[in-house]
């Protein structure tokens, strides 16, 4: 994005968003990639699903229509599509969801802060010394409520030090069996924590443990 174009495209995603019913407004950030600009548009799913757009941009339309996503196209739904989106809109995605049963002290700062200077965001510096509910609240992993500051489930996947406490079995079992299936003998390794964590101790363990090679030496050659 040209820098003197970023101003006049933010007032065009304004604009654009004030004609969406119920009110939505997407996480804007002006942002520098590789000596470049960039407007970087965040959209996560809002509490009043489903959204409504005009039409068209013509200023006496007055007709809204529930778009859908069909592939890679934006579509106006047929009746039936319409109502399964109201029903799915009933349903809050599993990530998105706040858990009541956690709090904010279940989140681990020092995860946040690994994994931001991993993907070397810019909230890494603020995480060092702003405030930890606001970094949390930039990250999109706790409810936006001030007076009721609860952890969402993909913070507590992310970031909690035992997810299996919230979420029961949130564990990678490797199970070898060196018999073969009907075998009597079964070796199994067992990994918990941080889901991404989880993944990368698991993968880490097949590639030191369980891949091997086998050489056969033959005596007439090389």
């Amino acid at each position: 994005m040209p820098a003197d174009k970023i101003d006049a495209c933010q007032k065009n995603i304004l604009a654009k968003c004030k004609l969406i019913r119920p009110a939505y407004m997407p996480i804007v950030e002006v942002t520098d990639y590789e000596n470049k600009k960039f407007i970087v548009l965040w959209c996560p799913g809002g509490d009043n699903r489903p959204y409504s757009a005009p039409k068209t941009m013509a200023k006496d339309n007055k007709e809204r229509i529930h778009y859908i996503r069909k592939m890679s196209n934006t579509v106006e739904p047929s009746d039936d599509e319409e109502k399964d989106l109201f029903n799915l809109a009933n349903r809050i995605p599993f990530d998105d969801r706040v858990n009541h049963q956690a709090e904010i002290s279940d989140i681990n700062i020092t995860l946040i802060q690994n994994y931001l200077k991993e993907v070397k965001s810019s909230l890494y510096e603020k995480s060092k010394t702003g405030d930890f509910v606001e970094v949390c609240s930039d990250m999109n992993i706790i409810s936006n409520l001030p007076e009721y500051t609860k952890p969402k489930n993909v913070g507590l996947m992310f970031f909690s030090m035992e997810p299996d406490k919230f979420f029961p079995y949130t564990q990678i079992d490797v199970v070898q069996f060196p018999e073969g299936l009907g075998g009597n003998n079964i070796i199994e390794q067992t990994f918990k924590g941080p889901i991404q964590q989880q993944l990368r101790d698991a993968l880490q363990y097949i590639r030191n443990t369980i891949i091997t090679e086998k050489v056969v030496k033959h005596p007439d050659r090389a």
